[in-house]
């Protein structure tokens, strides 16, 4: 998959996703961002992710004409105090089913067009390793990489799905202090991550993607390295 094609980037008004469009855009590549309605992407492939409805037509669309790429950067994020069910329920259907769904649509309309295929995830470390403060958003970014793990399985022949698990990144007008504090004490690099790390590690899975086929990439700092226990570290 050297040669560009044409990359559907759901979650593409998001700073991460309108980041890397830009970038695919440069290299060559046609690029349509799918995004909730009014948020300025194109507005064939909008949808609200919350809405059942809307997520089985934009499925529907994906599996009738599969982009070559399929870049995920959509996400549902609340920070809760105290556990919710409801709010999981939300989370859960943006962050898992709705990728799931739309993902095994791409699988399946690429097998019938007998076309390779690259599906990148962009996953969050909560998955891994849950935050306290957000209990819906951690259960359901680990469904997130559960659906991955299915999606990769079900791949045909030419098709490939990675995902990339995302700690904290510096993005330019967006400053976490806090975070970047956490970072610097913790991680092995002694910072965040950059989103020119994340554009190239995209460029990588891009340029040879079998080398990636059904992995997961962690890109925080280094972070995920210092921190593979369970257990609640010191001070957070």
């Amino acid at each position: 998959m050297n040669a560009p094609g044409w990359a559907l980037i759901v979650g593409g008004a998001g700073a991460l996703g309108a980041f890397l469009g830009e970038r695919l855009r440069a290299a060559g590549w046609q690029v349509v961002a799918s995004t909730r309605p009014g948020r300025g992407g194109d507005p064939a492939w909008a949808a609200d992710l919350l809405d059942p409805t809307a997520c089985a037509a934009l499925a529907r669309r994906v599996h009738d004409d599969p982009p070559d790429l399929l870049l995920w950067c959509a996400g549902r994020f609340r920070l809760d105090q105290a556990y919710a069910r409801a709010h999981v329920l939300e989370d859960v259907a943006v962050n898992a089913l709705a990728p799931y769904e739309i993902g095994l649509a791409h699988l399946e309309g690429a097998a019938r067009a007998g076309r390779p295929l690259l599906q990148v995830h962009l996953l969050d470390a909560a998955g891994r390793r849950p935050y306290l403060r957000a209990p819906g958003y951690s259960l359901s970014r680990g469904a997130h990489e559960s659906a991955l793990a299915l999606l990769a399985r079900q791949a045909p022949e030419q098709g490939v799905v990675v995902g990339i698990r995302l700690g904290i990144l510096d993005v330019p007008g967006r400053p976490r202090p806090a975070e970047a504090a956490i970072a610097a004490r913790d991680a092995l690099l002694g910072r965040v991550g950059a989103l020119e790390e994340l554009g190239a590690l995209i460029d990588a899975v891009v340029d040879a993607p079998r080398a990636f086929s059904g992995a997961i990439v962690d890109l925080d700092g280094g972070l995920s390295q210092r921190r593979n226990s369970l257990q609640r570290p010191p001070g957070e």
